[in-house]
């Protein structure tokens, strides 16, 4: 699980982020991100119910990304900071995790 420093809380701020936010898309998911003023990355994962309607394949999704950013978070260099919100594309059920991996690793590195 990713520590609660990294993950995005509160509604407002994910509400203004998916108003606000600059696309970034990827074959396997889309990420909407705005610079933030503290000093770590702030991540969050939304799968609706549009995406899949087993809540047991939506959760693994879910948790495949999250490992795949905390795996990740250590590359990162401290310099910029954003808030990210990570919408999975119905194609991801059908990548595996090594695949999930790199493209968090190719969106953290976009994002500095």
């Amino acid at each position: 699980m990713l520590p609660s420093q990294f993950r995005l809380k509160k509604t407002n701020n994910i509400e203004y982020i998916l108003k606000r936010g600059k696309l970034f898309q990827s074959p396997i998911f889309l990420a909407k991100y705005v610079p933030n003023r503290t000093e770590n990355h702030k991540f969050c994962v939304i799968t609706s119910q549009k995406l899949e309607k087993s809540a047991v394949k939506r959760n693994r999704v879910r948790r495949q990304i999250y490992e795949a950013l905390r795996l990740s978070l250590p590359k990162i260099s401290p310099s910029h900071h954003d808030d990210c919100i990570i919408i999975p594309k119905k194609s991801i059920f059908e990548t595996d995790f090594q695949k999930i991996s790199h493209e968090i690793n190719f969106l953290l590195q976009y994002l500095q």
